[in-house]
C-alpha cells in the first residue's frame, strides 16, 4: 500500500543476479499500484525513482513467477537494496525469488570485470569483443575446449601449440595467432590445457589490448577464461555424458552457503573423462577437481580464492610436410634443374591427403604426452569510499608435462626430370616415424593492483582504473637431443633411419608389417643413452597503466589510457640476458544513438612483441649482438552495437584495419654471417569486417551466429602474399528452439549449428593451400523438472579435415553424444 507525498521523490537502486553470480539482464521491476519501474542493463543493475513511501517491490523475468518483497523509498535519498538472487527453484532467497527461462541466453555480455576492469556496459566500450555463454555450451554438449573455442565469431584454426614440451591451446583471430592462456583476466601457465566444465564464459577481446593486458594474447586478440564462482543459494548439477569410440564423461557442480547468514560461500566443480582415438589406436582421459570458495566479510569487503587442479593424458601425434613437397623450382645458370618442383606446388593438400589412411595412427595406446595442472586465483574487494574501489588480484599457474610426441613425416617419391618435375607416385610414398621426448615445467605468477572509481569531474561522469602489475615466468625443460627415428633408433640422419611405413598403409598391424615393435618401451630404450639438453629462463614484466571513461554528455563518451612496460629476462639458457621498455597507447569514442539500445564506435588500440638482442659471428670471427625494438602493432576501428526489446536482440558489425611494424626479418643481402643477421623492416596488416548477432525473437528460441571477413598481405618479404594460416571466411552459428507453455510437448527442443573456414596458406610464400571446412552439427533435448536429457550429433556430413600448416593434424569425424544433466 503506498504511503506518500507525490512532491517527495526518492531513489531505490539494486542489482539482479543469477544463481551464477552474474548480471541478470532485462529483468522486469515495479512498485505494486503504481506505474513506477525498472529493467536491469547489461550490468544487472536497475535504478527506480518514486515518490517516498512504502511499497510492495514486484520482481520478474518474462515467462517467470512473479515475487515480491516490501521496500521503503525516502525523499531526497537513494536507498540500495540487498542483491536479488535468480535460481532455478521454487525456494526464496533474501526474500525474492525468480524461476523461467532466462531472455536472450546467449547474450551475456559483461564489459566491466575484465574486458574493460571499468563499470561500463558493452554499448559504452569503445572495442569489440564477443563472449560465449556456458548456456551455449551446455546446449551444444561441448566436452572440450578446443569446440568451446569455435563459438566466438571470427575463431578459426584451434590447435595444440608445442613449445619446449609443452602443449596448449592456440587460435587465428583477424590473420594473426592468439593464445589462451588468460585466467579470470591473468596469466595461467603459457602452455597449459583446460576442461570447460569450469567455464562461466570465454571473452574474446578483439584486436591487440596493450593498454590493459600487455603482450598477453596476440595482435588478432586475447581469449579470457572465466571461470564458475559461488553463489548465495544450495544447488548444483551432476551429468553423464556417452559416445562414440567409448567417450564416457562425468561432471559435478556442487554449491552451498556455509554460514547461516550466507557470507562463507563454497563450489566444487569436478570431471572424470575418458575416450578412445577415432583411430585404430589412441586414447584420452582427464580428471578435473576445482574447489572455489567467497567469504563476504561485510558490504565493503569480499574476499574470493579458487584452486583448479587439471590432469590429463593424450596422444601427441602430427604429420609433417617437408619443403621439398611444396617447393618451386630452382635452376642453375645453365639451365640444371638444382631443386625440383614439389608434387603440391601450388596445389591443396586434399591432393595429397586423398591418400591417406585416415583411420591409421601409427601410435599405440601407452605412448602419450602428460599434463599436470595447478592454478590457484585470489581476489580481495574493498570499497575504499562511495565511488571508489581496491581490487587485488594474484595467480598462480604451473604446468608439469612430460611430453612424448610423435612426428609421421612424409617422405615423396617421385620421378623428375627437367621437362618433368614433379610426376607424383602415391604408392611409393612413405611415411617415417619420429619422436620427441621433453620432460619440463612451466610457472607464473602475477600480482595486480588495481583503483577503480566512478565519480564526477564538475557535473560530467568519470569512469577510471589505475592499475598495478607484476608477473615472472619460470620455464624449465630437459630435453633429448638430436632426432629419435622410432623405427631406426641407432639411425642419426633421415637417410639412414629405412624403416619406413606406405602412404596408404594396408595392413592392421603395420608394425609386424616392417618387424618392427613401436611401444612406451621400445621408445624408452631408444632414448636411454641418448645426450640431454637443459634449458631454464626466466623472464619478468612489471607495468603501471590508466584507463579513462569520460561522459562529456549522457549520450557521447570519450575513453583514453596508456601502459608502461619494463620486461626484463633474467638467467636464460637459450635467450640473450637483456631488458626492454614499451608504452602502449589507447583512445576511443562511443555515442548513442539511442540511449541503452544502440551506439556507435571508434577506437584506436596498440600492442607489442618484445624482440630479443641477436649475436651473430661474421666470417672473420668477429662477435656482434644487436638490439632490437619491441614489434608494434596498431588498430583502427569503427562498428555499431545494438541491444534491442530488453535485451532480446545484440548486434555488433565493426570494420577494422591493423597494421604491425618493426617486425624482424633475416638480411637477404648478407651471406657471412652465421646466423644471418635481422634487419627490422618488416611489416603486414590485416584489414576486415567482424559481424555478430545474438536473438531470442520468441520465447524458446535462441540464435547466436558471427560472420568474418579478413584480407591479411605482407608488406615487405613476400609482399603481397597472405600470412599462414589466415582464412579469407569464417562463419560460425547455432540455433536453438525449446517448446514451452501449453504445448503437449513442453520441453522438447532442437538446436542445429555449424562452422566454416575458407582455405589458408600453409606458407609464407603462398605455394601450398590447406583445405578448408563445412562442420555441421545438430541436437535433440528434453528438458522435464530438473532433468535434461540430449543427444548430439557432431561433424554430420563426417568431413575429412584437417588442421595446421607444415604440421597437420586429422580432425574427428562424424561423432554422436548422448548426455543426462540431473539439478539439485
Amino acid at each position: 500500500m503506498q504511503q506518500a507525498h507525490a512532491q517527495d521523490v526518492g531513489t531505490l537502486r539494486g542489482k539482479v543476479i543469477d544463481a551464477d553470480r552474474q548480471a541478470a539482464v532485462g529483468v522486469l521491476l515495479g512498485l505494486k499500484g503504481t506505474t513506477h519501474g525498472a529493467t536491469t542493463d547489461n550490468e544487472g543493475a536497475f535504478v527506480l525513482k518514486a515518490p517516498a513511501g512504502s511499497y510492495t517491490l514486484t520482481v520478474q523475468a518474462l515467462g517467470a513467477e512473479k515475487r515480491e518483497q516490501a521496500v521503503t523509498i525516502e525523499p531526497g535519498r537513494t536507498t540500495t537494496i540487498a542483491t536479488i538472487v535468480l535460481r532455478q527453484s521454487s525456494a526464496e532467497l533474501d526474500a525474492v525469488t525468480v524461476t523461467g527461462q532466462k531472455i536472450n541466453k546467449y547474450a551475456r555480455k559483461q564489459s566491466g570485470e575484465f574486458v574493460s576492469r571499468l563499470p561500463i556496459s558493452n554499448l559504452e566500450n569503445a572495442q569489440t569483443y564477443s563472449v560465449v555463454t556456458k548456456e551455449l555450451l551446455q546446449d551444444q554438449v561441448v566436452t572440450n575446449t578446443s569446440d568451446a573455442l569455435y563459438n566466438a565469431p571470427g575463431v578459426s584454426g584451434v590447435s595444440r601449440s608445442g613449445g619446449s614440451g609443452g602443449t596448449g591451446l592456440q587460435v587465428r583471430l583477424r590473420g594473426f595467432t592468439s593464445s589462451t592462456s588468460l585466467r579470470n583476466g591473468l596469466q595461467t601457465a603459457q602452455l597449459t590445457l583446460s576442461d570447460p566444465q569450469l567455464t562461466e564464459r570465454i571473452e574474446v577481446v578483439k584486436g591487440p589490448n596493450g593498454t590493459l593486458y600487455g603482450t598477453t594474447g596476440g595482435p588478432g586478440g586475447l581469449i579470457n577464461r572465466v571461470t564458475k564462482r559461488p553463489y548465495r543459494a544450495f544447488g548444483g548439477e551432476v551429468s553423464y555424458t556417452g559416445g562414440s569410440w567409448d567417450q564416457q564423461r562425468a561432471t559435478l557442480d556442487i554449491n552451498t552457503p556455509l554460514l547461516r547468514d550466507s557470507s562463507l560461500l563454497v563450489r566444487v566443480n569436478a570431471v572424470v573423462a575418458g575416450e578412445r582415438s577415432f583411430q585404430d589406436a589412441g586414447q584420452a582421459r582427464s580428471y578435473l577437481l576445482a574447489p572455489s570458495v567467497t567469504y563476504l566479510v561485510n558490504d565493503r569487503l569480499s574476499v574470493d580464492l579458487d584452486v583448479e587442479l587439471y590432469n590429463t593424458r593424450f596422444n601427441n601425434t602430427s604429420y609433417s610436410l617437408g619443403n621439398a613437397l611444396f617447393a618451386a623450382e630452382t635452376r642453375n645458370q645453365a639451365g640444371v634443374v638444382t631443386t625440383p618442383q614439389g608434387f603440391l606446388y601450388n596445389k591443396k593438400f586434399s591432393e595429397l591427403s586423398q591418400y591417406i589412411n585416415f583411420d591409421r595412427s601409427y601410435t599405440t595406446n601407452d605412448f602419450q604426452t602428460t599434463q599436470n595442472v595447478y592454478n590457484v586465483f585470489g581476489r580481495i574487494n574493498y570499497k575504499l569510499a562511495p565511488g571508489w574501489q581496491s581490487q587485488t588480484l594474484y595467480s598462480l599457474g604451473n604446468a608439469d608435462y612430460l611430453s612424448r610426441t610423435l612426428t609421421l613425416g612424409l617422405l615423396p617419391s617421385t620421378v623428375r626430370s627437367a621437362t618433368d618435375n614433379a610426376q607424383f607416385d602415391p604408392a611409393a610414398t612413405r611415411i617415417q616415424r619420429t619422436g620427441g621426448y621433453i620432460p619440463s615445467n612451466f610457472s607464473n605468477v602475477q600480482v595486480q593492483q588495481n583503483f577503480i572509481g566512478d565519480f564526477k569531474i564538475g557535473t560530467l561522469r568519470n569512469r577510471m582504473v589505475v592499475g598495478l602489475d607484476h608477473s615472472r615466468w619460470f620455464t624449465l625443460d630437459n630435453r633429448v637431443s638430436g632426432t629419435t627415428y622410432v623405427d631406426d633408433p641407432t639411425a642419426l640422419t633421415a637417410a639412414a633411419a629405412t624403416t619406413t611405413f606406405a602412404l596408404n598403409q594396408p595392413d592392421a598391424d603395420y608394425d609386424a608389417s616392417v618387424n618392427r615393435t613401436f611401444n612406451l618401451q621400445s621408445f624408452d630404450n631408444a632414448i636411454a643413452g641418448k645426450a640431454r639438453s637443459r634449458f631454464n629462463r626466466r623472464f619478468y614484466n612489471s607495468a603501471a597503466y590508466v584507463s579513462d571513461v569520460l561522459n562529456v554528455t549522457e549520450s557521447l563518451l570519450l575513453s583514453a589510457g596508456v601502459r608502461f612496460d619494463y620486461f626484463k629476462v633474467g638467467e636464460a639458457s637459450n635467450f640473450t640476458k637483456y631488458n626492454q621498455v614499451a608504452w602502449s597507447p589507447k583512445f576511443g569514442v562511443v555515442y548513442q544513438v539511442l540511449r541503452d539500445r544502440l551506439s556507435v564506435y571508434g577506437n584506436y588500440q596498440n600492442g607489442f612483441t618484445n624482440n630479443q638482442p641477436q649475436t651473430v659471428v661474421s666470417s672473420a670471427g668477429v662477435t656482434t649482438t644487436t638490439d632490437y625494438k619491441p614489434t608494434q602493432t596498431i588498430q583502427w576501428e569503427g562498428g555499431l552495437k545494438l541491444d534491442m526489446f530488453q535485451g532480446r536482440a545484440t548486434a555488433n558489425v565493426s570494420y577494422y584495419a591493423i597494421r604491425q611494424n618493426d617486425i624482424l626479418r633475416a638480411d637477404p643481402a648478407s651471406t657471412t654471417a652465421n646466423p644471418l643477421p635481422n634487419i627490422q623492416d618488416d611489416s603486414r596488416n590485416s584489414k576486415g569486417v567482424d559481424l555478430e548477432l545474438v536473438v531470442n525473437p520468441v520465447p524458446g528460441l535462441n540464435l547466436f551466429g558471427g560472420y568474418s571477413y579478413n584480407q591479411s598481405r605482407y608488406l615487405e618479404t613476400n609482399e603481397g602474399k597472405t600470412p599462414e594460416q589466415a582464412p579469407q571466411h569464417v562463419a560460425n552459428f547455432w540455433l536453438s528452439y525449446r517448446l514451452s507453455g501449453g504445448s503437449p510437448l513442453n520441453g522438447l527442443g532442437l538446436g542445429v549449428g555449424g562452422n566454416y573456414s575458407s582455405d589458408i596458406y600453409a606458407n609464407a610464400a603462398n605455394t601450398l593451400i590447406i583445405d578448408g571446412y563445412k562442420i555441421f552439427n545438430a541436437s535433440i533435448f528434453y528438458e522435464v523438472g530438473r532433468l535434461r536429457f540430449t543427444v548430439k550429433g557432431n561433424n554430420l556430413a563426417d568431413e575429412r579435415y584437417w588442421i595446421g600448416t607444415t604440421s597437420l593434424v586429422p580432425q574427428t569425424p562424424r561423432q554422436f553424444l548422448g548426455s543426462v544433466a540431473v539439478r539439485f
